[in-house]
């Protein structure tokens, strides 16, 4: 079985994922022919489900070859054999992107990038996400139907709820806002 598995991921092309690597894993069971050739293979399991790991692991299946059993001097059919496919994330498909930034989520990071900005320490980096949730406010704020004057308050109001020391959340790292 250990042997089928590494085979299974040498003729995939693949090495075994590591620890904490590995996005998922999907196993396969096969009957071997007299050639020695994989038949009658289907999916036994694979997590996540839905990613199409377990099509990824039948098609490789069916790839490898193997010795047959030998009777009386003659090739046979017959055994079974189950593989283990370990999938790293960058096999994966990758997620759709993020949809556009709502105002409130302008407006919080737009309210922690201005508090780093303000840091004795603060640099380019920064200033450019500051003036880019600024950006982003204002858009979001006028296709809100808000006006200058009501945008400029809610992003008073941010500022003061922004500290430099609160966790950047991934969404205001996104340069494609």
């Amino acid at each position: 079985m250990l042997l089928a598995v590494l085979v299974a991921a040498l003729v995939a092309g693949e090495p075994p994922a590591g620890e904490g690597s590995e996005a998922g894993r999907a196993w396969t069971r096969c009957q071997i022919t007299e050639l020695g050739t994989m038949a009658g293979c289907e999916v036994v399991f694979e997590t996540p489900p839905g990613l199409g790991l377990g099509e990824r692991a039948l098609k490789k299946s069916k790839l490898i070859k193997t010795r047959p059993r030998i009777e009386n001097g003659l090739p046979v059919a017959g055994g079974e054999v189950t593989f283990e496919y370990m999938f790293k994330l960058t096999d994966l498909p990758a997620p759709p992107p993020p949809g556009p930034l709502s105002l409130e989520e302008a407006l919080t990071c737009y309210g922690i990038w201005s508090a780093r900005s303000r840091d004795a320490f603060a640099g380019e980096l920064e200033r450019f996400h500051r003036d880019r949730f600024t950006d982003a406010v204002r858009e979001r704020g006028a296709a809100s139907g808000l006006n200058s004057r009501a945008v400029n308050k809610r992003m008073k109001a941010a500022l003061q709820t922004g500290a430099p020391a609160t966790p950047i959340p991934e969404r205001c790292n996104d340069l494609r806002y």
